[in-house]
Formats: structure tokens, C-alpha cells, sequence
């Protein structure tokens, strides 16, 4: 008997991204409401699934007697010892911990280089009907760069950041760099090769594929692209 999901983001969060794509990895099905959306969308009732008013959050199973995880990286982990295989985490310690590492560097260090340095003030302006601030996106993209050199020096032989295998490490990672091609820069060569490489492969697995055409459809719906 399968367990009753539902996922609660919209889909331009890259957070609300990364646990897609691990769930579609996993082949774990699930539904989802698209429409909470901070700041722009969030009901007072979402409060009581996430105290912070973030997304995404997960549901299990019915209504009084459902677990609510809130937190990307909690919904993974969880995802992980619900569906071991394919594993997005080694089983070895360091590479473990390397794992969980990467994820929080792009969980937090990518997520506000690009996501608060270049994505809203392109994609928020636009939705306000205000100018995008070009110059504000162009100064964080320096800070971008760095840390993308950060990652490029932690690549594996493999082409993957972390073992012989994709992880949550890419995941993480990439779902950052599809918003920030979404408000029009999309990593080259010349800002690593091996990340870049890395980002290329991703984008043609299934599971990206489908969520990228879908935030292209809704940022077309917006007026965006």
C-alpha cells in the first residue's frame, strides 16, 4: 500500500525543485499544491505545517494521523530511507558527509548569491511591473562565480561533485543554476568546466527535463519569456 504524499511549494522554488527531482529520481509519487508561494501566497493555515512560512513542506499519510516534514533537505532524507535505491547518498561517511555538506553550500551560499542577488531583483521587478536591476544581478554574478570556483575545485573524477554517482550533491547544486538561466545566465566553460559539464548532463535527465518545460510554461504564462 502506498503512502499518501502531498508536497506543498510552487515550482520556480529551487527547494520545491530539488525534492521533485529527488522524488522523480526515486520514482516516489506524490501530489502537490502549486500555489503556496512566498511572500506572495502564503494562507495563515500554511503556518501550522511550516512555523518559518517556507517552502516546501511534506504530508504523510490522511488528515489526523499525517507526519508534516517541512525543510528540502529533511523531505530528502526522508525520501532516501523511504526508497533507498537508486541511492542519492553514499554509503560511505566522508562521501556522506561531503554530501550533506554540498547541499547545505548550495542551500544557502548559491541559494543567496543567486536567488536573492540576481533572481529577485530580475524576476520580483518584473512581477511588480517595476525595471529588472541589471546592475544588481551583474554585481552578485561576481559573487556566483566564486563559489561556482569553490565547486568546480570539489568535482570528482567521475564529473560528479561527490563519488562515482549523481547525489543530492548535483541535485542541489543544479536546481540553483536552472533559476539562475531562467533571468538569463547560464553557466559556461569559462566559469568551470567541470560544473559546467555536470550541469549540462543534468539538464538532459528526464527528471530536469520535465520540471524545466514546466517553469518555462509558467514564467510564459507570466510574461517573463
Amino acid at each position: 500500500m502506498s503512502t499518501a504524499l502531498k508536497l506543498y511549494g510552487a515550482g520556480l522554488s529551487p527547494y520545491v525543485r530539488k525534492v521533485r527531482i529527488c522524488f522523480a529520481e526515486k520514482q516516489i509519487p506524490y501530489d502537490r499544491d502549486p500555489t503556496i508561494a512566498p511572500p506572495a501566497n502564503m494562507p495563515d493555515w500554511y503556518e501550522a505545517l511550516h512555523p518559518l512560512k517556507r517552502i516546501p513542506t511534506l504530508t504523510i499519510g490522511a488528515e489526523g494521523a499525517r507526519t508534516i516534514l517541512p525543510d528540502s533537505s529533511a523531505i530528502c532524507a526522508w525520501a532516501e530511507k523511504h526508497k533507498p535505491q537508486p541511492a542519492l547518498y553514499p554509503s560511505a561517511p566522508e562521501s556522506y558527509a561531503r554530501v550533506i555538506w554540498l547541499e547545505e553550500f548550495a542551500d544557502t551560499g548559491l541559494a543567496l548569491a543567486i536567488g536573492i542577488g540576481m533572481f529577485r531583483p530580475i524576476l520580483f521587478n518584473m512581477l511588480s511591473k517595476k525595471e529588472p536591476d541589471i546592475a544588481e544581478a551583474q554585481k552578485n554574478l561576481k559573487q556566483v562565480r566564486r563559489l561556482i570556483a569553490y565547486l568546480e575545485s570539489q568535482m570528482a573524477e567521475s564529473g560528479f561533485l561527490v563519488g562515482s554517482a549523481m547525489s543530492l550533491a548535483d541535485i542541489a547544486v543544479c536546481t540553483q543554476l536552472i533559476n539562475m538561466e531562467h533571468i538569463g545566465y547560464r553557466i559556461q566553460k569559462q566559469d568551470g568546466a567541470g560544473l559546467h559539464a555536470l550541469y549540462e548532463r543534468m539538464l538532459e535527465r528526464e527528471s530536469v527535463q520535465a520540471l524545466v518545460a514546466e517553469d518555462k510554461r509558467a514564467l510564459q504564462k507570466l510574461g517573463l519569456q
